[in-house]
């Protein structure tokens, strides 16, 4: 961190993050996006989360902790630790998670690990959790890299693990 680093304390209509450096601003000058230089609680629309500011494991990289639309709303939001968060399908684990404009949940992912020479695909599988799901296709039972919601709170999308199936049944027989 260089002397010219400027903690500053940006607003959010949640509340208010102490100890951020605006890495970048929309042209109406609100901050767009941050760097937590300090341990905060940030509060989002899913409670009181804790933004990632120490990247000291090899697994993690934070270009930036959190992005805001212009009207201050949290856009992204990279956590510190993996934390259960409320979705509409229930808590979920979570490493990072973004939202539509007005505030519903647009996407979690469950792991957001930096691949490299010492941290593989298969490292960051191996700490993925297995998940049980209800979703309107069906149960699905396995390891998720991340959902997406439309902003009315269905599921939009799921993304597995490279190796996960899942067979859902159709009128014409089962669709791997």
């Amino acid at each position: 961190m260089s002397s010219s680093t400027k903690f500053e304390t940006v607003a959010t209509p949640y509340g208010c993050m102490h100890n951020v450096h605006v890495l970048s601003r929309w042209d109406n000058g609100a901050p767009r996006a941050c760097h937590c230089l300090a341990p905060d609680m940030a509060p989002t629309p899913h409670g009181w989360l804790m933004p990632l500011h120490d990247v000291t494991d090899v697994r993690r990289s934070c270009e930036n902790s959190f992005t805001l639309y212009p009207n201050g709303m949290w856009r992204s939001l990279e956590l510190q630790h993996q934390t259960s968060v409320p979705t509409p399908l229930g808590l979920l684990p979570a490493e990072w998670l973004s939202w539509h404009p007005g505030g519903a949940l647009k996407r979690i992912l469950t792991r957001k690990g930096r691949l490299s020479g010492y941290w593989t695909e298969k490292d960051e599988e191996a700490l993925a959790p297995c998940l049980d799901l209800t979703l309107p296709a069906g149960r699905f039972t396995g390891k998720v890299q991340g959902l997406r919601f439309h902003p009315g709170g269905q599921c939009a999308s799921i993304t597995l693990w490279p190796g996960q199936t899942w067979t859902i049944s159709t009128p014409v027989g089962p669709l791997p």
